[in-house]
């Protein structure tokens, strides 16, 4: 005697359990986007006067990004050329690069950094 595994068991169930085996293709799987890479940004800084030492100290630029709400990644500092006569040239010049998200490009500019396209 052979023994039937849907024996009892109405035909509209079994429709309904192999219609419920098909299903639809799975969505193609996608990577999520990748975050905007940082960008550098630059102000540059002159003060003082030759002949006067310690005349001038340029500003902590992390300080005063952080006061605007700009998270700085890295910072970077390029020495300017500044003539040497008394009392006419600069101490001080140089570029003060800052490594920061594109989101806060807006309040950094409103600081006085200009981005810095490579």
């Amino acid at each position: 005697m052979r023994v039937s595994l849907l024996a009892g068991v109405p035909w509209v169930v079994v429709g309904l359990l192999l219609a419920g085996c098909r299903s639809a293709p799975a969505p193609a799987w996608e990577p999520p986007p990748e975050p905007p890479a940082p960008i550098w940004v630059v102000q540059t800084f002159t003060g003082g006067r030759q002949c006067h030492p310690g005349s001038y100290t340029p500003p902590d630029v992390k300080e005063m990004l952080r006061r605007v709400g700009v998270a700085v990644l890295e910072t970077r500092v390029e020495p300017l050329a500044v003539c040497h006569a008394c009392d006419i040239c600069p101490a001080y010049s140089a570029d003060h690069f800052v490594l920061i998200d594109p989101a806060h490009l807006e309040p950094a500019q409103a600081a006085g950094f200009a981005r810095r396209d490579e």
